[in-house]
C-alpha cells in the first residue's frame, strides 16, 4: 500500500482525481526516512465506506498499472477492497481517519 496506490484507488471510487487526491494525502514519515503514515483522504474513506459494488471497484483498482506492476492479483485485490472498505465504515461511523503504514 502506497500514497500513490490509495489515490488510484480514490480516482477508482469516484472520489476524485488521482493529482488531487494525492496532494491530499497526510504523510508522517520516521527520521530515518524509510517509514512513515499516510492519512488517507476522507473523500477516499467515505467513498469506500459508501462503496456497494466492490467487485467493480476491485476489477478497476486491479487494472491499473500501480498495481499491475506491484503484482496484485484480481483475488487479494477483491480481498483488500473489501477489508479496508469495513475499515472506512468503522471509521467514518467513529468520525475518525484512517491511516496506513509503510515502509521501503
Amino acid at each position: 500500500m502506497s500514497s500513490v496506490s490509495i489515490s488510484t484507488l480514490g480516482e477508482c471510487l469516484g472520489a476524485g482525481a488521482y493529482a488531487e487526491l494525492f496532494e491530499r494525502i497526510e504523510s508522517r514519515q520516521a527520521a530515518h526516512g524509510e517509514a512513515g503514515i499516510d492519512q488517507v483522504p476522507r473523500e477516499i474513506r467515505d467513498a469506500l465506506a459508501d462503496a456497494e459494488d466492490l467487485d467493480a471497484v476491485a476489477e478497476r483498482w486491479a487494472a491499473t498499472d500501480e498495481l499491475k506492476m506491484d503484482g496484485w492479483e484480481p483475488v487479494e485485490t477483491r480481498q483488500v477492497v473489501g477489508d479496508l472498505a469495513r475499515l472506512a465504515r468503522e471509521a467514518r461511523d467513529a468520525e475518525q481517519p484512517v491511516w496506513f503504514w509503510w515502509s521501503l
